[in-house]
C-alpha cells in the first residue's frame, strides 16, 4: 500500500505522543513458529517458546527507539526487547532492519502504515431540536416585583429524525517477519495496531419532527 503524506502526518503525531510508561501503545501478538533467542533490554539472553505471545510497542519517535514488550504466559513473566531504527530507513514506510544492526538474532522486516476504513451506509432514528414560533409570556421578577413580557417567541422542542450515515476508522499497523539472518526463513511474525480515529460522518439528514 502506498503511503501518501497525509498518512505519514497522521502516524507521525501518533508516534510524537507514544511514551513507554503510557497508554498509548500498538498492541497485538508475537507468533513464533519455534522457539528464538531474544535479548532484553539489561542485555541477558532469553528463550521465548514458539506459540502466540501477547505484545506491546511503544516507539519514541525523537530518539527512533523501539521497545517492544512481551508477555511469556508459560513463564509468568514480561520481556522487554528494544532497538533504535537506524537514521538511513524512512519511518513511516517498509523497512529491512539487520539482526547485527538491532541487536537480536533475528533479522526484522516490515512496515508501519495507516489503514482508512469505510463501513456501509447506516440508517436510523436520531433526537433532535426544532422550534416553533408561538405566543406565550414571559416573567422577570426584579426587586420584589414581578415583570411579564408577552409576544411571539421561538419556543424549542424535542423530536425524531431520519439520518443516514456511514463510519470511517482510522488504524495504524506495525507489521513485521522475524527472519533468520542471511535468510529468507521466516520465525515468526509482529503484528501490532491502535486505532487513530472513529468518525461518523452524515450523508443524509432528514427533518426534525415531532
Amino acid at each position: 500500500m502506498k503511503i501518501t503524506k497525509l498518512s505519514k502526518l497522521l502516524i507521525l503525531s501518533l508516534l510524537a505522543g507514544l511514551n513507554l510508561a503510557g497508554c498509548n501503545e500498538l498492541e497485538g501478538e508475537l507468533t513464533l513458529q519455534r522457539p528464538i533467542y531474544v535479548i532484553d533490554k539489561k542485555g541477558q539472553a532469553t528463550v521465548l517458546p514458539s506459540g502466540n505471545i501477547p505484545a506491546k510497542l511503544s516507539y519514541q519517535a525523537d530518539k527512533r527507539r523501539v521497545e517492544v514488550a512481551l508477555k511469556d504466559t508459560v513463564a509468568n513473566r514480561e520481556i522487554k526487547i528494544h532497538f533504535l531504527i537506524p537514521d538511513d530507513v524512512e519511518m513511516p514506510g517498509s523497512f529491512q532492519l539487520r539482526g547485527e544492526d538491532i541487536g537480536q538474532a533475528f533479522d526484522l522486516n516490515g512496515n508501519l502504515q495507516t489503514l482508512s476504513q469505510a463501513s456501509k451506509t447506516l440508517r436510523a432514528s436520531e433526537s433532535c431540536t426544532y422550534y416553533v414560533r408561538e405566543y406565550t409570556c414571559r416573567g422577570r421578577g426584579s426587586s420584589g416585583r414581578y415583570h411579564s413580557r408577552c409576544g411571539y417567541y421561538d419556543i424549542p422542542h424535542r423530536g425524531m429524525r431520519d439520518v443516514e450515515y456511514h463510519s470511517t476508522s482510522t488504524t495504524v499497523s506495525f507489521n513485521a517477519d522475524l527472519l533468520q539472518p542471511f535468510s529468507l526463513k521466516t520465525l515468526g511474525t509482529l503484528a501490532v495496531l491502535r486505532e487513530l480515529s472513529h468518525k461518523k460522518t452524515y450523508d443524509r439528514v432528514g427533518s426534525c419532527r415531532r
